[in-house]
């Protein structure tokens, strides 16, 4: 009811499939940038890009919660249309955790274990 006779700006959002689309390809750019920053970029400039973006979706969440509480005529729009937007900021938030908890934990060796039934005169000193 909302969205149809105070927000007009809003139309897009009153199809469902098409809010989807639109927040579900922002979400695969940000994975997509993330994923070319971690390839592309060392380990600590990366983990900053990725922090930059994780305060920037902390900062949205926080400013959309603000603005549903105080703007009365956002408060008008349905719980449904506050929590899609709320689930929006929260996956934003866990892929920049994802990508800073990948960045940070600790790699094994590339090499394997040694089979222990190699024979000694075989085995690599250590």
């Amino acid at each position: 009811m909302g969205i149809a006779t105070v927000h007009k700006e809003y139309s897009m959002l009153r199809s469902g499939w098409k809010t989807f689309l639109l927040l579900f390809s922002i979400q695969v750019v940000i994975i997509i940038t993330l994923g070319i920053v971690q390839k592309r970029f060392p380990k600590k400039i990366s983990i900053i890009i990725t922090s930059v973006l994780l305060l920037l979706g902390m900062i949205g969440l926080f400013i959309t919660f603000q603005d549903f509480l105080y703007t009365y005529t956002h408060r008008l729009l349905k719980e449904r249309f506050h929590t899609g937007f709320y689930l929006f900021w929260l996956g934003w938030v866990a892929t920049c955790l994802f990508f800073i908890i990948r960045l940070t934990r600790k790699r094994p060796d590339a090499t394997f274990p040694l089979d222990p039934n190699t024979p000694e005169s075989l085995q690599e000193p250590a």
